[in-house]
C-alpha cells in the first residue's frame, strides 16, 4: 500500500472545519472540533480505507445512493375522548300514559352517548429533499412528536394521510434507510464512548456487501476484513462527530462522572448514524443542551448532510439563534395543531411582515422565540394561519403533488448497500448468538467496572458468613439437631436474600432494555433475559460461595459434603431471583418493587419447613410450603446432613425428629429438582412480562 499524505484540517468559508488526507492517522481534536464534510468526495476518503475506495463507485454514485425525498400529504391525527352521555328527561304525565297505552315500565330518561374525537394534528403536507434538514417546531401538545412518529413509522395508532419516500410508500424495507434518535440519552454508564458505539454497531451493522464477489469457502479474511471495515467506520463516525478525543473515556452517569452532556447527545446521534441512514429522525436532540453543545450536534448534522446527502427531520424545542439558521427549513405549528410556517428561516422575517409583524429593533436574536409566541396565541396564530393558507400551503400542496418518483425501497436498499453498513433483513435483527454475545460483553464489562457495588457486595458476603458461622460456632460436632437445623435454615434463608443487591440494577436497566429491545430493535428478550441470567449465575456462585465457605467450616460441618451445601444454596438464590425477576418485569420503579417483593418474600419464607412445616400448620394452609423455594432449599439440605444412607451415625436423626421437621429422605436430590424447575419456569415468565410490557414503556 502507498503512504498517504498525513491529515489536515483546514477552515473553510464558513468557519466550519473539513477534514482532507489520510483519515488513519490520529487527529487530536478538541472538545469543539466538529469537522465538516465539503463533499461526498472527501466523505469516501472518510469513510473508506484506501482498498475499498478501489472498489467503490465515483463520488457521484456514493453520493446518489444516500438520495431519498420524503414526501407527505394531508398528514393528520386525532385521538378518541371520553364520550359524553346527555340525559333527556321525559314529564311523568307522558310516561303514565304511555306505560298504559303500552301496558309495561317505562324509564323516566333516556341518554344519548356521543362520541367525539380530539384533533392533534390538522391536515399538514410538505417535503425533505436529499441533503437538508427539517426544523418541526411548535408549542408544547402542538402535534409536532405525532408528526414525527407518523413520518418516521413509528406511529401505531390511526393516523389520515400519506407518506411516501421518493415517491413510493412505506413497506419492509423502509427501515433498512430510517434512523430514529429519542428525546433522551440512554447509555451504559460503564462502557467508553468507543464501545457504546461499536456494542450497536455489531448488532445493528451488517456488512454482508462484503462478501460479494468473495469465495464462501474462506470465510476468516471475510471475517477480519469486516472487523477492520465496522472499526474504521466507527472511528471515523467519531471523528465526524467531535468525539475522537473522548473515545477511551467511560460515559459515565448518576454514580460516576463521565462525558459530558453534549459529548453524550452526539454519542447518541452517532449511535442512529451507525448505518448510514439516508434519513435521520430526531426528538427534541437538542433539549438540555446548552448553545455551545446545540451548535456542535447541528454542525455534525449539517456535515453529514452535505457529505451524504443524508436527510435530517428533527423535533426542535426553542433553538438559539445560531442553531435556527443551520436548518434548511422551518416547520411550525400553532398550539391547536394548524401548521402556521413552512420554508427557509432566512424568509422568516418577511413572512411575518406580511401576517401583520413587522420585525422589531434588535430582533434577530430573538426570532425563533417571537415565532413561538405568535405561534402560541389566539389570534396572533389565527392570522398565521390565513397567510399561511393563502400564500405557503397551495404552493406546497402542488411541488408535493407533483414530485416525480424515483426509485423504489428495494432499489434504494440495494444500491445503498454498495456502500454502507445495513440493518438486517426486514423485520429481523442480528442472529441470536451474535446478540447474546454482544450483551454478555457489556454486561461483563458493567459487572467488572462497578467495583464499588463489588467491594460491599462481597465485604458483606464475608462479614455475614463469619459472623453466621461464629453464631453456630462447630454446632455440627454437637449432637444438637435443633442447633444444626437453625445454621442450614438461616444459611438457605441468607443466601437467598442476597438477590435483593440486583433488584435496584435490573429496574434501573428497564428504559434502555424497552428502547434497545423494542425501539431499535437490537436484540430480543430471550438474548436479554438470558444473558442477565448468566451473569447472575456466576455473579450469585461467587458472592454464595465466599458466604458459604466461610460459615460452613467454621460452623463444622463436614468437607465431603461442601459441593452440595454450595449447590443447594446457589439453587435456592437463583429461585428467589427468578421470582423477583418477574417482580421486576411488572413494575416501574424501585419502591413498587421493594414492596411487592417483599410481600411476596414474606409470605413464601413463612412456609420454609424449619420454622412452620405440615406438622404445625393447619391442613387448609400447609399447601403453600410447596410454592416456596425456601422450603425446597432447607429440606434439601436437611434431608441430606441427616438422612442420606451415609451419614455418621452420630448425626443421623430419630424418624420422629425426621416427622417434626417433615422431611423426607427423596427431597435430597428432588429438592434441587424443583428449584431448577422454579428457575426456569419463572425465568421464562419474567421474559414474556418483558415482551409483552415491552419494559413497562406504554406504546
Amino acid at each position: 500500500m502507498s503512504s498517504s499524505p498525513p491529515v489536515e484540517v483546514s477552515v473553510n468559508d464558513d468557519d466550519l472545519l473539513v477534514v482532507e488526507g489520510n483519515q488513519d492517522e490520529e487527529v487530536e481534536d478538541s472538545s469543539n472540533v466538529v469537522p465538516t464534510l465539503a463533499s461526498a468526495h472527501d466523505a469516501m476518503r472518510l469513510f473508506y480505507p484506501e482498498e475499498r475506495q478501489r472498489e467503490t463507485a465515483p463520488s457521484e454514485e456514493f453520493e446518489k445512493a444516500m438520495e431519498i425525498h420524503l414526501s407527505f400529504a394531508d398528514v393528520a391525527f386525532d385521538l378518541p375522548i371520553k364520550p359524553t352521555t346527555t340525559t333527556t328527561s321525559t314529564p311523568l304525565c307522558c310516561c303514565f300514559r304511555r306505560c298504559r297505552q303500552q301496558k309495561q315500565p317505562s324509564a323516566a330518561t333516556s341518554t344519548t352517548t356521543m362520541a367525539k374525537r380530539k384533533t392533534i394534528l390538522h391536515p399538514v403536507s410538505g417535503s425533505v429533499p436529499p441533503g437538508t434538514i427539517l426544523a418541526i417546531m411548535g408549542p408544547s401538545g402542538c402535534g409536532k412528536s405525532s408528526l414525527l412518529d407518523i413520518l418516521s413509522g413509528r406511529k401505531t395508532t390511526p393516523w389520515r394521510g400519506s407518506v411516501l419516500y421518493n415517491g413510493h410508500p412505506a413497506d419492509d424495507w423502509t427501515s433498512r434507510f430510517v434512523s430514529y434518535v429519542s428525546q433522551g440519552d440512554l447509555l451504559c454508564a460503564t462502557l467508553t464512548v468507543r464501545e457504546e458505539l461499536m456494542f450497536v454497531s455489531h448488532l445493528k451493522a451488517d456488512y454482508s456487501y462484503l462478501n460479494d464477489g468473495d469465495n464462501n469457502d474462506d470465510e476468516d479474511p471475510i471475517i477480519r476484513r469486516v472487523a477492520k471495515l465496522r472499526e474504521h467506520h466507527v472511528d471515523m463516525l467519531l471523528r465526524v462527530l467531535g468525539l475522537w478525543h473522548v473515545r477511551d473515556s467511560l460515559i459515565g452517569g448518576e454514580k460516576k462522572r463521565g462525558i459530558s452532556g453534549g459529548q453524550r447527545r452526539r454519542l447518541t446521534l452517532a449511535k442512529g448514524l451507525v448505518t448510514g441512514p439516508s434519513l435521520l429522525f430526531g426528538d427534541e436532540i437538542t433539549s438540555g443542551l446548552s448553545a455551545t453543545d446545540s451548535l456542535l450536534a447541528l454542525r455534525a448534522l449539517r456535515s453529514m448532510a452535505a457529505a451524504f446527502k443524508m436527510s435530517f427531520a428533527l423535533v426542535i424545542h426553542q433553538p438559539r439563534i445560531e442553531v435556527f439558521w443551520m436548518f434548511s427549513s422551518v416547520l411550525c405549528f400553532s398550539y391547536n395543531g394548524h401548521a402556521v410556517y413552512q420554508g427557509e428561516p432566512s424568509l422568516l422575517v418577511e413572512y411575518l411582515s406580511t401576517a401583520g409583524f413587522p420585525r422589531k429593533p434588535d430582533e434577530e436574536a430573538a426570532l425563533p422565540d417571537r415565532l413561538l409566541d405568535l405561534a402560541s396565541a389566539n389570534e396572533p396564530s389565527a392570522a398565521l394561519l390565513r397567510t399561511y393558507e393563502s400564500q405557503i400551503a397551495p404552493d406546497v400542496i402542488d411541488k408535493v403533488k407533483h414530485l416525480p418518483a424515483g426509485r423504489s425501497t428495494r432499489s434504494i436498499v440495494l444500491e445503498h448497500s454498495k456502500f454502507f453498513a445495513q440493518p438486517h433483513t426486514p423485520g429481523s435483527s442480528s442472529p441470536f448468538i451474535a446478540q447474546l454475545r454482544s450483551l454478555q460483553s457489556r454486561d461483563w464489562r458493567q459487572v467488572v467496572r462497578d467495583t464499588e457495588f463489588l467491594v460491599v457486595n462481597y465485604a458483606s458476603s464475608a462479614i455475614i458468613g463469619v459472623v453466621l458461622g461464629l453464631a453456630f460456632f462447630q454446632t455440627r460436632s454437637t449432637n444438637n439437631v435443633f442447633a444444626q437445623s437453625s445454621f442450614l435454615f438461616m444459611a438457605s434463608l441468607t443466601s437467598a436474600l442476597f438477590s435483593f443487591n440486583y433488584l435496584p440494577t435490573v429496574i434501573s436497566e428497564k428504559a434502555m432494555y424497552a428502547a434497545e429491545c423494542h425501539g431499535e430493535k437490537l436484540y430480543g428478550s430471550w438474548a436479554y433475559s438470558l444473558s442477565k441470567a448468566i451473569i447472575s449465575l456466576f455473579s450469585s456462585l461467587s458472592t454464595i460461595f465466599l458466604f458459604s465457605i466461610l460459615a460452613y467450616f467454621i460452623a463444622g460441618f463436614e468437607a465431603r459434603r461442601y459441593v452440595y451445601f454450595l449447590v443447594v444454596q446457589a439453587l435456592g438464590f437463583l429461585a428467589i431471583d427468578s421470582l423477583l425477576a418477574v417482580v421486576s418485569a411488572s413494575v416501574n420503579d424501585h419502591e413498587s418493587a421493594n414492596t411487592l417483593a417483599a410481600f411476596l418474600l414474606t409470605i413464601l419464607s413463612l412456609f420454609n419447613g424449619f420454622t412452620s412445616n405440615e406438622e404445625i400448620m393447619p391442613v387448609w394452609v400447609f399447601w403453600i410450603q410447596y410454592a416456596s423455594p425456601f422450603f425446597y432449599t432447607f429440606s434439601s439440605l436437611a434431608s441430606a446432613f441427616f438422612l442420606a444412607s451415609d451419614v455418621p451415625a452420630e448425626h443421623r436423626i430419630t424418624d420422629a425428629q425426621a416427622k417434626s421437621l417433615s422431611l423426607d429422605a427423596k427431597m435430597e436430590w428432588l429438592g434441587p429438582v424443583v428449584l431448577v424447575a422454579y428457575v426456569l419456569v419463572f425465568r421464562c415468565i419474567a421474559v414474556l412480562v418483558m415482551h409483552v410490557t415491552k419494559g413497562g414503556v406504554a406504546k
